[in-house]
């Protein structure tokens, strides 16, 4: 079921989890009649899959190290540093 759902275009992260809602799913869409489209092919393609839980985020700020504004266009890049130090760390 895993392999299905991460294979469609909307989908960013698809995750086996140790937990009793045994698949974390992440999905891009374009509008909310999308999630429900989304939801009906969950349903129709994965007999016997439940969606447990499900929340929606409005608007992002920063996706994938880039700032957006409200149409979802890149205003500004900000690249990862995995080895900046943690906001308000010390060192030493």
């Amino acid at each position: 079921m895993g392999h299905r759902v991460a294979s469609w275009p909307e989908t960013r992260m698809c995750a086996a989890v140790a937990s009793p809602t045994n698949l974390a799913l992440i999905v891009n869409l374009r509008s909310f009649e999308h999630l429900e489209e989304v939801l009906i092919r969950i349903a129709t393609k994965c007999p016997g899959v439940a969606v447990t839980e499900r929340r929606l985020v409005l608007r992002q700020v920063k996706v994938y190290g880039r700032l957006v504004d409200e149409s979802g266009r890149c205003v500004e890049v900000i690249p990862p540093d995995p080895w900046a130090a943690e906001p308000g760390a010390t060192t030493g």
